[in-house]
C-alpha cells in the first residue's frame, strides 16, 4: 500500500487514532526491516557455517593421509638412524682391523731392520712378535666391562679364601 491509500483509509478517523495506527504501522515496518536484516545475517551465518563444515570434512578426510605421512616419516628417520649405527660399527671394525694390521706389519718391518743389522734369521718370529704388539689376532677385542668381569672372576676365589 502506498501513502495515499493509507491516508484515504484513515480519512474518517480522528487524529489521535490515526497517529496511533500510523505509529503501529511504522513499528511493524521497522520490525519487518529488522527481520529482513536478521534473515540476511542468518543466511550469511548459515553459508559461513556450511563453508566451515566443508573445511572440517576435508580436514577429517585428510587426517588419515597426514597420519600415514607422519608414521612413514618417523619410520624413515628410524631406519636412517639404524643404518647410521650399523655403518659406524662397520667402520669402527674396519678401523680396528687396519690399525692392528698396520701395527703387526710395522713390527715385522722393525724386526727386519734389526735382523739386517744383527744377523740370525731364526729368531725373526720371536723378535717380530715382541715388536709387533702380540701377533696377528684380528678378532674383536674385549670391551672394558668384559675385562672387568674377567678380573672379578679371577679375584673371586682369592677373596673367598681370605
Amino acid at each position: 500500500m502506498d501513502a495515499e491509500a493509507i491516508n484515504g483509509a484513515f480519512a474518517g478517523l480522528d487524529d489521535g487514532l490515526r497517529t496511533r495506527i500510523q505509529s503501529q504501522i511504522d513499528a511493524i515496518i521497522e520490525a519487518a526491516k529488522e527481520n529482513k536484516r536478521l534473515l540476511n545475517e542468518s543466511s550469511l551465518i548459515e553459508k559461513r557455517l556450511a563453508e566451515l563444515a566443508d573445511k572440517m570434512k576435508l580436514a577429517s578426510e585428510n587426517f588419515p593421509i597426514a597420519a600415514r605421512a607422519l608414521i612413514s616419516l618417523n619410520l624413515a628417520r628410524g631406519t636412517l638412524v639404524l643404518v647410521g649405527i650399523y655403518l659406524v660399527t662397520v667402520f669402527m671394525s674396519l678401523h680396528r682391523y687396519s690399525t692392528k694390521m698396520a701395527l703387526a706389519l710395522e713390527g715385522r718391518a722393525h724386526a727386519l731392520n734389526v735382523m739386517e743389522t744383527v744377523g740370525p734369521a731364526e729368531k725373526f718370529e720371536k723378535l717380530a712378535e715382541s715388536l709387533g704388539g702380540g701377533g696377528l689376532d684380528f678378532g674383536k677385542s674385549a670391551t672394558p666391562s668384559a675385562n672387568m668381569i674377567e678380573m672379578f672372576k679371577a679375584i673371586a676365589p682369592l677373596a673367598k679364601r681370605g
